[in-house]
């Protein structure tokens, strides 16, 4: 009773490939005692090479078989082992077949969602930090919103591709819409500046409130010989 309720597929076949056996599964999509399993494999799969080879050398091969069943074109892959006796003699092929038709289409939806999200993901980094040219050799690059890590090596990676691709000489973080300014956002600054400071571009940090800078004396964050600037057009008229 519980092979033939089986939600796998399950199949019998003697010695010379007639099914014996063929459980509720196996009947849905068409394999049933008394039919050749060789006969009826070849009717339904694209495994055609692997099913004219023969039982034996499909376990041999011990790779899955691909058949399709019915109009919906389910995707049933099948494994085979011997059915021997106590004297280890051959009395048969065991099939067992699984439906993994809605997994590989869950599988390929993931696949397709991931691909969307990473492309949000870069789009999202792309629109969050824009840099701006305000002048000949000048970049403006607004910041926004609370800078963590992931935001910040973005923000450091594109500036360098802008800067090396449009031959900038001076870039100004402007900092008015970043809500707090901590070590570890300050780090993040120095870091983006000194290495642009390697492609020969300085760089001015502009928008810092006063409640921001009271924090960074309060924290005791130094922001070394970074220049900073009231205002863009400040930071621009220096330039």
């Amino acid at each position: 009773m519980a092979l033939r309720e089986s939600s796998d597929l399950i199949v019998i076949a003697d010695t010379s490939g007639a099914i014996v056996y063929a459980n509720r599964q196996a009947e849905q999509i068409g394999l049933a005692p008394d039919q050749v399993l060789a006969e009826r494999l070849a009717a339904s799969s694209s495994s055609h090479e692997a099913i004219s080879a023969g039982l034996a050398e499909m376990e041999r091969l011990g790779t899955p078989i691909e058949i399709h069943a019915g109009f919906e074109q389910r995707r049933i892959m099948l494994r085979l082992a011997p059915v021997v006796d106590g004297h280890a003699h051959r009395r048969g092929t065991l099939i067992v077949g699984r439906d993994v038709t809605d997994l590989e289409q869950r599988v390929e939806e993931l696949a397709t969602r991931n691909a969307e999200q990473g492309r949000l993901i870069d789009l999202v980094a792309t629109l969050e930090t824009p840099s701006v040219t305000v002048a000949e050799g000048v970049l403006l690059a607004p910041i926004v919103g609370v800078l963590d890590s992931r935001r910040a090596q973005a923000l450091t990676a594109r500036l360098l591709r802008d800067v090396y691709g449009r031959y900038t000489r001076l870039v100004i973080l402007d900092v008015s819409g970043v809500p707090v300014v901590d070590p570890a956002v300050a780090q993040s600054l120095i870091d983006t500046a000194r290495a642009l400071r390697l492609l020969g571009c300085q760089v001015v940090v502009s928008g810092i409130s006063a409640m921001v800078a009271l924090s960074l004396v309060q924290q005791g964050i130094v922001l070394g010989d970074l220049a900073v600037a009231n205002s863009p057009q400040e930071a621009l008229a220096r330039a």
